[in-house]
């Protein structure tokens, strides 16, 4: 079975986190649609088919609560990875409807694992 790059759509309003996700992204092939805003991205998300949702959850300048709610719902079958900094968020973020949620950092071995699991589910 052929393992196709996943389409990943990253929110997140700090430039060095975004570079460095983008950048682990990119690495295994997958491409990526970078914002810094929560309305770009939906905007986006309209427009477009996603696999990978990965956003910050406080993003400047947004409600990235109100972002999680709205993109689940329109994009029901992509995987929705939430990041925070503040262990807090974790039940608003599985509430809203992430199917995950991990801590800042992100850590590059917690996506090394995830987007080939991704890329094989999408490939089915």
């Amino acid at each position: 079975m052929e393992i196709r790059k996943l389409k990943i759509a990253l929110l997140e309003d700090e430039m060095v986190m975004r570079a460095r996700w983008t950048m682990s992204c990119e690495l295994g092939g997958h491409e990526v649609q970078e914002f810094e805003g929560c309305a770009n991205a939906l905007r986006a998300l309209s427009e477009g088919k996603f696999d990978l949702i990965l956003c910050d959850f406080n993003v400047v300048g947004g409600d990235t609560l109100e972002f999680i709610r709205t993109a689940r719902a329109m994009m029901p079958h992509a995987f929705l990875l939430a990041v925070s900094g503040e262990y807090d968020n974790r039940l608003l973020q599985i509430k809203a409807g992430c199917d995950d949620e991990v801590a800042k950092p992100l850590a590059g071995s917690y996506l090394e694992k995830l987007l080939p699991e991704l890329a094989l589910r999408n490939a089915a």
